[in-house]
């Protein structure tokens, strides 16, 4: 996530307010045609009904039409230049659970890198929210949804990451806003699924186990955070994606034991950093840096991850692409410079020939780090 945002993004902050404001909404255990109709609006692959007015349906095929070309743009700028990366160079990993701190919606990049999961743990400041019923607006807010959803779409296929000051200015608007749940049903349409159920969650205040919320689902405060029902159109199986809202700031970590305890055993598996403001490499993030750094058995991450000098002590990590500088907002951060020393004395095995990150004088880097062999998880013989 990063700072700044170009009026594209702003337009996309109104577009959530219109579809989380103005529009009826899915129930907790809607239909699975339902939930499905979310994703498949959203993503760009909705049809009108044949009752549907004149001016409905021009919009739908001219917003498939739209998404189609942009969607075509980031699969070759980015996506399967990523998809053939991560297929060369991560290890696979089979079932199980990703982690994704400070992953925002980003559902897509995720899913590219770690492709066979079956559950992806995204954590973010930002709100999940009830699942709008797209279906059910009228002409006029359907038609303004949708021209400005395809412009913050089509920002993300450019960028491959969401603007964090646009999302918490838009998030700051409680009585409008429900949150980032449509982004990410379109991200999980586009990458093959079907929508089966979106539910509310929580992390147990003591436990640290995430849960069905026991709380009145019509509320909207109870969809802070969600779980989103998932089946993969080529393979059949089921995935689950848990879009949690937590602050990592340790000072908002700590208050609440579950939230550390669901942290360290998160980081017990498989991790992806990206666009993370360098906030691992600052004070103020120990909890989850201590965490990750005593307890993962493999990192995937750019530059604004963890530090390169700390996962030297326990990784072997491998590096790709290019580094020299990063980006202009975080040159005060400490440990960049001991980053790019290392790619100038250790020629990367592989260029990345695709954008990933933040905007960099030397392009796109990433790391793969796995646990060394003498470096044993914490309790280990």
């Amino acid at each position: 996530m990063i700072v700044g945002a170009p009026p594209t993004l702003v337009r996309f902050a109104v577009l959530l307010t219109l579809v989380c404001g103005g529009l009826l909404w899915a129930p907790a255990q809607a239909s699975a045609a339902g939930e499905r109709g979310i994703g498949r609006i959203l993503a760009g692959r909705g049809e009108a009904p044949e009752s549907a007015s004149q001016e409905r349906k021009e919009l739908m095929t001219w917003y498939g039409r739209q998404m189609k070309r942009h969607w075509a743009k980031f699969e070759a700028r980015i996506g399967e230049p990523l998809n053939r990366w991560a297929r060369a160079h991560v290890p696979e990993v089979k079932g199980g659970v990703v982690f994704y701190p400070f992953g925002g919606p980003d559902f897509v990049t995720v899913h590219r890198v770690f492709p066979k999961a079956d559950r992806y743990v995204l954590i973010a400041l930002q709100k999940g929210g009830r699942a709008p019923r797209l279906h059910e607006a009228t002409d006029y807010r359907l038609g303004q949804v949708l021209r400005l959803f395809e412009e913050g779409i089509k920002e993300f296929a450019q960028r491959g990451f969401f603007l964090t000051k646009e999302m918490n200015r838009l998030f700051d608007w409680d009585t409008t806003v429900e949150g980032m749940t449509g982004i990410i049903a379109a991200f999980a349409e586009l990458e093959g699924f079907d929508i089966l159920k979106v539910e509310p969650i929580r992390v147990h205040p003591e436990t640290g186990f995430v849960e069905t919320h026991p709380g009145d689902h019509s509320h909207r405060k109870r969809w802070g955070s969600v779980r989103l029902y998932l089946q993969s159109r080529a393979e059949g199986r089921t995935v689950i994606i848990d879009y949690i809202r937590m602050n990592l700031y340790d000072e908002y970590l700590r208050k609440i034991p579950g939230q550390v305890r669901l942290v360290e055993r998160m980081a017990l598996y498989p991790t992806f950093l990206k666009a993370a403001s360098h906030l691992l490499q600052q004070d103020g993030f120990a909890s989850v840096r201590e965490a990750l750094l005593d307890n993962a058995t493999l990192v995937v991450q750019d530059e604004s991850g963890l530090g390169y000098t700390d996962l030297l002590k326990h990784f072997d990590v491998k590096l790709f692409g290019r580094f020299t500088l990063t980006n202009k907002l975080f040159r005060g951060v400490k440990g960049w410079r001991e980053l790019a020393k290392a790619f100038k004395d250790q020629p990367p095995a592989l260029t990345v020939d695709f954008p990933i990150g933040y905007k960099k004088p030397a392009g796109s880097c990433l790391m793969v780090a796995k646990r060394k062999a003498e470096s044993p998880l914490p309790g280990s013989p």
